[in-house]
């Protein structure tokens, strides 16, 4: 008897994925974890307005909320998308 898989379309997993990885806040250091890309990266993404963050004492603050539906909504302007 052949055994079913169920394989999720990829916004499923992308969905999946981050509900459990990605804070509501992150930092540039977590958020560059987790999108796997170096923090110069996020930094030079901050700085063009291209990921929408917050300066507090030294540190960026992403909305990991905000990111997320740009990210499903498939913003060109989500991540550096298009770089």
């Amino acid at each position: 008897m052949k055994q079913h898989i169920h394989i999720p379309t990829p916004k499923q997993a992308l969905d999946a994925v981050e509900a459990i990885l990605l804070p509501d806040v992150c930092t540039a250091e977590v958020l560059a974890e987790y999108l796997q890309v170096s923090v110069a990266d996020i930094l030079a993404a901050i700085e063009a307005g291209e990921i929408p963050a917050r300066k507090m004492g030294s540190r960026y603050l992403v909305s990991g909320e905000r990111l997320r539906d740009e990210l499903a909504s498939g913003s060109r302007n989500a991540v550096g998308a298009g770089r």
